[in-house]
């Protein structure tokens, strides 16, 4: 019987160490959410076990706008050519955020949170200015320009998937002569307010690139570029994912200054001397050499 009670308790004891352990986060599930609408997300997600395992974030990797730039002008934004779609409206799209988004500007720590769609479907004009004044142009003037709505509600739905924690914005619209004095991608969708690059404190990259880029495929709203530090999203219209989170971007920028080649004077040769004597050369000192002692040669004496 005392056998039996210690089994029972052994038995008791592994269950709860094996209970105890922490499980890997890799979905994220809200309470407010119906059980048609979490099946719907479980299936556009697919199996949850096959995602990765979560990295950590890297904090402040990238220090400039310009960093930035350059690690997209690598990939040239999966081979973006926004020069194309000048004079062309954006997709329009909505999906099934909230209809609220929390942004925050890196470096200057700006932040707004608006609810930029009315319950009607329209969206709130003033909401979309706030949004335009923070996603401005990192130049000298602050240059804005109106945000693509189908940006605002692709960049909703990720910040909702994982808790609303708010998007930290890297980059947003560029001027083209900012983008092209930062030495940007040709043509970049930045440059039509059609992409931005966000990162969310505590979630890992590959996971935003993972939700985003499966967002994307279902609903072809466009590119979804994979980084170390950050994701790139714009609504191009197609989908378009690549990834360089694993290429060496991270190099001293290129600075657009011709060198100027300048040139030389010759050497001025020196003078050639004449009639100089030659100095004679010493010769070298034999050491540690014992001199030879020579015995006297004998004298011969001749007899008379």
């Amino acid at each position: 019987m005392k056998k039996f009670l210690y089994l029972i308790v052994a038995l008791i004891f592994i269950s709860g160490c094996f209970h105890g352990k922490k499980r890997k986060i890799t979905h994220v599930e809200y309470p407010d959410k119906s059980p048609a609408e979490i099946a719907e997300e479980k299936a556009l997600m697919g199996d949850v076990e096959d995602l990765p395992e979560l990295e950590p974030l890297e904090e402040n990797k990238l220090e400039t706008e310009g960093d930035v730039i350059e690690a997209e002008s690598d990939g040239d934004e999966g081979g973006a050519t926004g020069d194309e779609e000048i004079g062309r409206k954006p997709k329009e799209i909505k999906l099934d955020g909230d209809g609220k988004i929390t942004i925050t500007r890196d470096k200057t720590n700006e932040k707004i949170t608006v609810r930029y769609r009315k319950k009607d479907g329209s969206y709130d004009q003033d909401a979309l200015d706030k949004i335009k004044h923070v996603m401005r142009c990192y130049d000298d003037n602050g240059t804005e320009h109106e945000i693509a709505p189908s940006l605002i509600e692709f960049a909703d739905l990720i910040d909702d998937h994982f808790g609303r924690k708010g998007l930290v914005m890297l980059s947003g619209y560029r001027t083209p002569e900012h983008n092209r004095k930062e030495g940007g991608a040709k043509g970049s969708y930045h440059t039509l307010g059609w992409a931005v690059d966000i990162k969310i404190p505590g979630i890992s990259v590959t996971q935003l690139y993972n939700y985003a880029a499966k967002i994307s495929k279902s609903k072809d709203i466009g590119g979804v570029g994979h980084y170390r530090s950050f994701i790139h999203i714009d609504v191009r219209g197609s989908y378009k994912p690549w990834d360089f989170s694993k290429k060496k971007q991270y190099k001293k920028r290129r600075k657009n200054v011709r060198r100027k080649t300048v040139q030389r004077k010759p050497a001025a040769k020196k003078p050639i001397r004449k009639n100089v004597k030659a100095k004679p050369q010493r010769k070298p000192i034999r050491a540690n050499i014992k001199p030879v002692y020579k015995k006297p040669a004998a004298k011969t004496i001749r007899r008379r």
